[in-house]
């Protein structure tokens, strides 16, 4: 629903991104770990943006307040975040861009820089290197962080305007991941 919602939002389709959007919000009950990610932020984030592009501020306003005010999830629900990383820290970017879409860009630059400087920690770290003594699920939890961290990289250099990094950073995600749907989506979009 999140992908299809952005892209009936390139395409301007705006109500029909509001209802995917809102469909993303209603996690069916087999898919549990869904709420554990929680992408509210991400939801609330794209729904003010279609609710700003058919000009409705006060209803675009209300979902950027709404996904600027989620919390960080407690350490039992950050359990997908490896070293720091991961699905939520995705979340905290979309926060960040709902900051800046609020005019609060003091505020949204400190999170993106925050958030660029926990993803660089990861990133310019040296990838763990083959080995066939390890296990091929630790080589693929690593390539997945890799991916993340370099996916939260290009997402906060882009909101930091800098879009030479975020071309940069979205190519290394995908290096790592090709299969990171998230990054393949702005890559090919982002253009």
């Amino acid at each position: 629903h999140l992908l299809r919602g952005r892209l009936h939002l390139q395409d301007k389709q705006y109500q029909e991104a509001i209802a995917d959007f809102k469909a993303a919000l209603d996690i069916p009950s087999n898919l549990p770990s869904e709420e554990r990610i929680n992408r509210e932020p991400e939801a609330d984030y794209y729904l003010g943006t279609a609710y700003q592009a058919l000009g409705d501020q006060d209803q675009a306003k209300q979902y950027w307040q709404k996904s600027s005010a989620l919390e960080e999830p407690s350490p039992a629900h950050a359990h997908s975040d490896h070293n720091g990383i991961g699905p939520r820290t995705i979340q905290a970017v979309y926060q960040a861009f709902s900051l800046r879409a609020l005019g609060q860009n003091d505020q949204a630059n400190s999170s993106f820089h925050s958030l660029l400087d926990r993803a660089n920690s990861i990133t310019q770290k040296q990838p763990a290197q083959f080995d066939p003594a390890t296990p091929s699920n630790e080589l693929l939890m690593e390539r997945s962080r890799f991916a993340i961290a370099h996916y939260v990289a290009a997402m906060c250099s882009y909101g930091l305007e800098d879009k030479q990094k975020a071309a940069a950073e979205l190519n290394s995600a995908l290096q790592a991941k090709p299969s990171l749907p998230a990054a393949r989506f702005a890559y090919d979009h982002m253009r």
